[in-house]
């Protein structure tokens, strides 16, 4: 860490003590502070969102313990501190562990590339165990529902944008071009044996495309979930660009509301490839699936802006042989 980004941090970390005392002060964090909190979390690379739930989670702490001020304070910085560098699973607070807090994980919250210009971001996401398939919500027929868990992974911010996909094969397929919106028109075969070996070399890393159970599992929020029917919502219009409010056009990457892990477009916009071949689930507990070992067709996620709300729901399966192109993009993943 340089001396640069040392005296940031420990300016940031002031600002957060000063800002939690007057928080406490007036019960929610004061809106003159939101924009400047805002500015700093982009400076330091800290989840706005998240900083939020933890000044929120400190509020209501303090409630319960109005005499624990100083160990709450103490607490919060350090957490703070670790969270610009290293990604943190959200705990219990209470007054027994508050000082005591490890980070969850040695490796970065969010991982930044350019290739040739072409500027994109990868989120972790944080391991855990979810239900794959058509759970309640989901209101279908996904059939079957089974426990699965996960190592932790990460995945790009958005799919990949036609700027990216240019910056790398030096052409563009997509059917209405701007570098802003997701790439289309690729085959899985395209992605997989053309894009990614490319993009490795130009790397130096080993992206790959996400497996089945990965996608959904950050789709529905990873560990963060709040088990809506779309990701990042049960209102499918506050994230999903489908038939009905498209025009049936693809749109600018990010320009609807992220997950709760800060994931734009899981819902609609383009038709994502997955790494697996397409078969009926098992209905039995799986540790890190990585789909049969054969098929005719490969899954594709999400649904696009060209088919219908349903195809939206974050536990919907499409598939299609790999040489298929039509409405697909793909969105990247990385092995922590």
């Amino acid at each position: 860490m340089t001396k640069f980004r040392t005296e940031i941090s420990n300016a940031f970390q002031a600002y957060i003590q000063a800002l939690v005392e007057e928080t406490i002060e007036n019960g929610a964090i004061p809106e003159a502070h939101r924009e400047n909190l805002r500015r700093f979390c982009e400076l330091e690379g800290v989840n706005y969102n998240i900083l939020v739930e933890n000044l929120n989670d400190l509020i209501g702490l303090l409630q319960y313990e109005p005499d624990s001020l100083t160990k709450a304070e103490k607490y919060l910085v350090k957490a703070l501190a670790y969270h610009c560098y290293y990604s943190l699973r959200k705990k219990e607070l209470n007054t027994d562990s508050a000082c005591g807090v490890e980070p969850a994980s040695d490796a970065p919250s969010t991982l930044n590339f350019s290739v040739n210009g072409a500027i994109f971001k990868m989120l972790r996401v944080n391991g855990g165990s979810f239900q794959m398939g058509a759970t309640q919500e989901q209101d279908e027929d996904e059939q079957n529902v089974h426990d699965v868990t996960l190592d932790s992974f990460y995945l790009g911010e958005t799919p990949v944008t036609q700027a990216l996909w240019k910056a790398v094969m030096e052409d563009n397929p997509s059917q209405v071009e701007g570098d802003d919106l997701p790439v289309d028109n690729v085959s899985w075969d395209d992605a997989v044996n053309l894009f990614l070996p490319r993009l490795n070399e130009l790397t130096k890393m080993n992206f790959r495309l996400p497996t089945e159970a990965e996608w959904e599992y950050a789709a529905r929020g990873g560990d963060r979930s709040h088990g809506y029917r779309y990701a990042g919502s049960d209102d499918v219009n506050e994230v999903a660009w489908y038939d009905k409010n498209s025009f049936k056009m693809p749109h600018p990457v990010k320009s609807l509301r992220p997950n709760e892990l800060g994931l734009y477009d899981m819902s609609g916009n383009v038709w994502e490839w997955c790494s697996d071949w397409y078969d009926e689930y098992g209905d039995f507990a799986v540790e890190n699936p990585q789909g049969p070992s054969s098929g005719d067709e490969r899954v594709l996620r999400g649904g696009s802006w060209q088919y219908s709300s349903r195809c939206c729901r974050v536990s919907n399966r499409g598939y299609h042989d790999p040489g298929n192109h039509f409405f697909n993009g793909l969105r990247l993943a990385l092995s922590e």
